[in-house]
């Protein structure tokens, strides 16, 4: 026989002892095991975060180590590098001293190879003078040399021309101009050579 009671206050099954007061403690028992499993749950979270976050900081010391160090090395380095900037930058001086040297000997260079060319051209132009021909001035540029003077002929003139065509030093000798005088029965000539490098 199955009995029901419709009395809410005191609805107990008498056979199994189960009242609503029990299914209230049963549910608020639920209620708390679940609260303790979330609060569970939640402290292990917040302790796997916590423990990774150590974990992460001591390899990041283990790789790169200690922060302050980090920056008294990065100081020292940072002096080194200015220490090393000056060296370069005295280096920079230096080389513009070098070249600025290597201009000077240069000239020198030219100067000392100009003054052994002249020499040199002297001589050459003092044996390639026939003896009625004279040499009045002689200027030497870069790249030739003017020759001004007096010969008793022309033939005299043509034939130092050709002598001056035949000295290595020397490239095309030309007559520039010529001009006779009667009275004293001579022919002034002015003579280019151009230089051989």
């Amino acid at each position: 026989m199955i009995k029901i009671n419709l009395n809410k206050e005191n609805n107990t099954d008498e056979e199994s002892g189960f009242t609503s007061e029990n299914a209230k403690d049963s549910t608020l028992q639920n209620v708390f095991l679940f609260l303790g499993r979330l609060i569970l749950a939640f402290i292990i979270v917040v302790g796997a975060s916590v423990g990774k976050a150590k974990w992460i900081e001591k390899k990041s010391l283990e790789i790169y180590g200690d922060p302050e160090a980090l920056e008294r090395s990065l100081s020292a380095k940072e002096v080194e590098l200015k220490r090393l900037d000056s060296i370069l930058s005295g280096r920079l001086s230096l080389d513009e001293r070098v070249q600025k040297l290597r201009g000077q000997v240069q000239v020198v260079d030219r100067f000392y190879k100009e003054r052994n060319l002249a020499r040199e051209s002297l001589v050459e132009i003092a044996q390639k003078i026939p003896e009625s021909t004279w040499v009045k001035q002689l200027v030497m540029n870069e790249r030739a040399f003017e020759i001004t003077g007096s010969a008793r002929s022309m033939t005299d003139v043509s034939d130092f021309l050709g002598r001056l065509d035949l000295v290595p030093l020397f490239s095309g000798a030309t007559l520039k101009s010529t001009q006779q005088d009667q009275v004293l029965s001579k022919t002034d000539y002015t003579i280019t050579v151009g230089r051989r490098e």
